[in-house]
């Protein structure tokens, strides 16, 4: 019974939680190297919890792994979201915490 009941609250959970994975590259024309990312978030309720990662590559390099980032948010309602994040470089020591507030129209 146990098993059963734990299974239906696992599925349900699971229907009503959304994830997400956006991977991203730029150029920095001054710099002439690219940057990439990979993010993964997830939601559930009025929570996003997201975990990304960084690299860099310049032009006549090698990709190089900078650091990662994880990070909270409260939707506070259908297009406005509070958030924090940490990261951490490539040692994955402390190196800046932000906090913000986001708009979606």
């Amino acid at each position: 019974m146990k098993t059963i009941l734990t299974t239906i609250a696992l599925v349900a959970a699971s229907s009503m939680a959304t994830a997400e994975i956006t991977a991203s590259t730029e150029y920095a024309v001054e710099a002439e190297a690219f940057a990439m990312g990979l993010d993964h978030t997830t939601g559930f309720k009025s929570f996003d919890v997201s975990v990304g990662a960084d690299w860099e590559m310049p032009l006549k390099g090698a990709l190089d792994f900078t650091g990662v980032e994880v990070g909270l948010g409260y939707i506070l309602n259908g297009g406005t979201q509070l958030y924090g994040k940490v990261n951490f470089d490539d040692t994955f020591e402390y190196s800046e915490a932000t906090l913000g507030m986001s708009f979606t129209f």
